[in-house]
């Protein structure tokens, strides 16, 4: 169940998928992993030894002991926090290598429907660095692993949502317990209040890494919106409509004179259609549910006319 017209949660599991398909390519690799600095004629090289860790979650109160910032590092409660950690980054000066674990602290927000990403600090333990070590971490390393920690999320979007002729309004959003949810309301329905991110983490199953919950306003609308687009036409070709995440088909060989779509509110998961009909080959309407995980979104909507 869900408050919103349409919820969106992604775990940090899929993220963490996506960041190990990045460091696994060499090409890139070599582009965002490793690279050198020459300062006052010394330079050094780095380079990330292990796969790079999102936590959709604030850091401990640790984190502030060893934080470097743009800005003096304050242990403010930001809004949305989340961390990414280098487990082992490696700065190699005079043939000596120092490897020390990095931990990255940045923000989401959303901004025209995209998540943007903000860098806020980083965290460095360098007890028993010496001073080029620590002056290249604290100046070179620190702000390129913010930096790249940006970079890495860059690709995740929250889409302005439309499918079926159902619009949808800006999202808001929420990061922690391991989880990105989004929530939004019908157009013209009122503006969604932040969502919790452990009630989001709780509904997560199975190893499931990605769900949708639509609520049922928006299946009564998209189930009306699919019948009087069919009323009075004759249709003999299967057809679909793109939401963005998913797709819903149908099929028929039938001309609807009337349809009302209706939500049981016991049930609110399935729709039930009530139609007028002739048809020119045997034919009748199905019941469909709404799936929760990814793999299963586009057929789950399912087909809203079936022939046999």
């Amino acid at each position: 169940m869900t408050s919103y017209d349409l919820e969106v949660a992604l775990h940090e599991d899929a993220l963490n998928s996506v960041v190990s398909s990045l460091y696994g390519r060499a090409s890139l690799k070599e582009k965002l992993f490793q690279g050198s600095r020459t300062a006052s004629g010394q330079t050094a090289t780095w380079s990330v030894e292990e796969c790079p860790v999102v936590s959709l979650r604030a850091p401990d109160s640790g984190f502030w002991t060893h934080a470097i910032a743009r800005k003096p590092p304050v242990p403010e409660p930001y809004t949305n926090p989340f961390t990414v950690t280098f487990p082992k980054l490696r700065l190699t000066f005079d043939g000596a290598p120092w490897e020390r674990e990095v931990t990255a602290l940045c923000t989401l927000t959303v901004y025209s429907g995209n998540l943007t990403v903000v860098p806020v600090a980083v965290a460095i333990d360098l007890t028993g660095a010496d001073a080029w070590a620590t002056y290249f971490y604290e100046h070179v390393v620190g702000p390129k692993m913010l930096d790249l920690s940006s970079t890495l999320l860059r690709g995740v979007t929250v889409p302005h949502i439309t499918f079926a002729e159902v619009d949808f309004g800006p999202p808001a959003i929420a990061v922690g317990e391991g989880a990105l949810v989004a929530g939004t309301n019908l157009a013209d329905g009122a503006a969604p209040p932040a969502p919790e991110p452990a009630d989001a983490a709780a509904k997560f199953s199975g190893g499931t890494h990605f769900y949708v919950l639509i609520g049922p306003e928006t299946v009564r609308r998209v189930a009306q919106a699919q019948m009087d687009a069919q009323t009075g036409k004759r249709n003999q070709t299967s057809g679909e409509a793109g939401f963005g995440i998913g797709k819903a088909t149908y099929e028929a060989d039938i001309t609807l004179t009337s349809a009302t779509a209706a939500v049981d509110d016991a049930a609110p998961d399935t729709v039930g259609i009530s139609a007028g009909f002739t048809a020119h080959a045997d034919a009748e309407l199905e019941l469909y549910s709404i799936g929760h995980d990814l793999e299963q979104v586009g057929d789950a909507i399912g087909h809203f006319f079936k022939s046999y």
